[in-house]
């Protein structure tokens, strides 16, 4: 079965659960139509999935709202040096652990696969504005700022 052929709302339950129990973030599911993602500077982590399920899942996030979350992992004010420094690994993590729980929900618990080490790097408004353009994206507004979480799977 196809990620794309599960219903969406299950996958924004998801992603809203994790991020407000694994990262303090809370949020709602934003609604596409409405929205340009902003001229900012962004990051883009990937996963890749293999076993049982293949695929990817792809988050995006502006670089300040990055910083934002490693600071509230971390205790911090978001304007110090090592909130910034740990952006990238914060949005890592979380993709990290929606990918398992993602998987999980989608094929249940019996389900073999590998995840990748999260693929971490910069990335620019026009590609978060392509990512968003696709069917298999989804948005998500936290704190105000746009979150956009592709998933791509094939689940036994």
């Amino acid at each position: 079965m196809s990620a794309a052929t599960r219903p969406a709302a299950e996958l924004r339950d998801l992603f809203l659960d994790v991020a407000e129990k694994a990262a303090f973030l809370l949020g709602f599911p934003g609604e596409k139509a409405e929205y340009a993602p902003p001229r900012s500077a962004w990051l883009r982590a990937e996963i890749t999935v293999g076993g049982d399920a293949v695929g990817r899942l792809v988050l995006w996030v502006p670089a300040a709202a990055a910083a934002v979350m490693a600071a509230d992992l971390l205790g911090e004010e978001p304007e110090e040096a090592r909130a910034e420094a740990l952006a990238a690994d914060a949005v890592g993590e979380l993709l990290n652990v929606v990918a398992g729980q993602a998987i999980t929900a989608l094929a249940g618990e019996q389900v073999s696969y590998r995840l990748s080490l999260p693929e971490v790097g910069p990335a620019t408004e026009p590609a978060a504005r392509e990512a968003l353009a696709g069917d298999d994206c989804l948005l998500f507004s936290i704190d105000e700022e746009p979150y956009l979480l592709q998933v791509s799977l094939t689940v036994p």
